[in-house]
């Protein structure tokens, strides 16, 4: 690798963007850390930027490595245009992108390859879709499905029709996913195709692999929590907390996870023609009849990124460097022991569109360590975003910052992430208060 410093540029405004630039600063082999679409202490969402905005910004700039944070810039292609560029890039190209931006071709692929997944339909009528739906309460009234967008939705288009003790609540909640999804078109072009599949019973795990297109290699597993409220309660969000720790998985359960899911993949999408580089994010359910994927991620989670990057103990970048390059093998990465936990602090009505913008206070009463971060999200507090008021910090959107510590226990970290929360002046925020007291319980 040449002596020269890298100038690191991290494409993306939320938490797991912002835990990235923290991390990638961290390297000896870093010059600087930019961030788009706007550089400044408090990384905040661009609005109608296109991809020639990053092309020119990286020559302006010096730009040695581009690192794309957020699904739908894979998606649409981002990476392959840097590539064609010139420009080094961390991530999958649009071809291995799919396997997040379209969960019918995921659940196809699946199929393809042996990889062990729930039984599922996909769907383009919705009159079709209703019928199906009701024929199947009607074999067995007690069963649970999940009613999934195909397209990418920030993490909002799936709903799971088991949070009802009447089965006849659970149909009624499943035809109205499936007309909100396909009728509504709350999810827009996401939408217009939807996945049925049966609900899979077990303990919800998200697991790592940073890949090469060739090689997969481990890279930290946590716990997520998607539902808005305590005790697992109101809608689906994009996350409000995770937690990792080293005992969260086995080594058989790991080993499980990289031979019958990871590498079937890698194998399946090398041979179609989709050689996937980058971080590929697994969905897993620990069911009683085995490890099953629930979805594929082509990115880093948020929050899960938060709770990872807090306990990275390896340099970041040459494995970004090395992925980037198809050049993992031999390389492994060290986590500490140290457990941790991300806890989100959201803005009423999230996930429900945010009208309103609010003030934050209170947050230069945070102790900032490598063992305590504050990860900002959509806030910010500088002039040019025009806000009404440039020297406070404004809040903006649904998921403002989190919370993220580490300590020698999990009860430790939880312990400090909310002494820390409750120095915070928000009134119109919100927090869950149960993030991490499953896996305690399970200590």
């Amino acid at each position: 690798m040449s002596d020269k410093k890298l100038n690191i540029l991290v494409v993306g405004g939320g938490g797991r963007e912002f835990s990235l630039a923290w991390k990638i600063h961290q390297s000896p082999l870093v010059n600087k850390v930019f961030n788009w679409p706007k550089e400044k202490p408090l990384m905040s969402q661009g609005f109608g930027l296109g991809q020639e905005d990053v092309f020119d910004y990286c020559v302006k700039e010096k730009i040695d490595l581009v690192v794309v944070g957020t699904e739908t810039l894979l998606a649409d292609g981002l990476v392959d245009q840097l590539v064609q560029r010139g420009i080094a890039a961390f991530g999958p190209n649009q071809a291995a992108a799919i396997l997040e931006g379209s969960k019918g071709f995921m659940k196809d692929f699946c199929a393809r390859h042996d990889i062990p997944t729930a039984q599922y339909r996909r769907f383009t009528d919705r009159e079709q879709a209703h019928k199906f739906i009701q024929n199947q309460y009607i074999i067995n009234p007690l069963a649970n499905w999940v009613i999934k967008t195909d397209g990418l939705a920030a993490g909002k288009g799936v709903t799971v029709c088991n949070i009802h003790k009447n089965c006849n609540d659970n149909l009624v909640m499943a035809h109205a996913a499936i007309d909100t999804a396909m009728n509504d078109k709350k999810f827009g072009a996401a939408g217009l195709e939807i996945i049925i599949e049966e609900c899979l019973i077990g303990r919800e795990i998200s697991f790592f692999a940073l890949c090469d297109g060739k090689t997969a290699i481990p890279f930290g597993a946590a716990k997520d929590y998607k539902r808005a409220y305590d005790g697992d309660l109101g809608p689906n969000t994009g996350g409000m907390g995770a937690v990792s720790a080293p005992d969260l998985l086995t080594a058989a359960q790991e080993r499980d996870i990289m031979e019958n899911i990871i590498f079937p993949t890698m194998r399946g999408m090398a041979a179609e023609g989709r050689e996937f580089k980058g971080i590929l994010f697994a969905g897993l359910m620990l069911t009683p009849q085995g490890i099953k994927l629930l979805e594929f991620n082509v990115r880093f989670g948020d929050p899960e990124c938060q709770a990872l990057m807090m306990r990275l103990k390896s340099d970041l970048v040459p494995l970004m460097l090395e992925s980037a390059r198809g050049e993992l093998a031999g390389h492994q990465v060290q986590f500490s022991h140290d457990p941790s936990i991300c806890v989100v602090l959201a803005q009423k009505p999230y996930p429900e569109p945010i009208i309103n913008w609010g003030e934050v206070r209170g947050l230069e009463k945070i102790e900032l360590t490598n063992d305590c971060q504050v990860f900002y999200a959509a806030i910010a507090n500088d002039e040019k975003n025009n806000f009404p008021h440039p020297k406070k910090y404004i809040a903006y959107g649904g998921r403002v910052l989190s919370v993220t510590t580490k300590a020698p226990t999990l009860a430790a970290a939880q312990k400090m992430a909310y002494e820390e929360l409750q120095k915070i002046d928000f009134p119109n925020g919100f927090y869950r208060r149960d993030i991490g007291n499953d896996v305690l319980k399970k200590v």
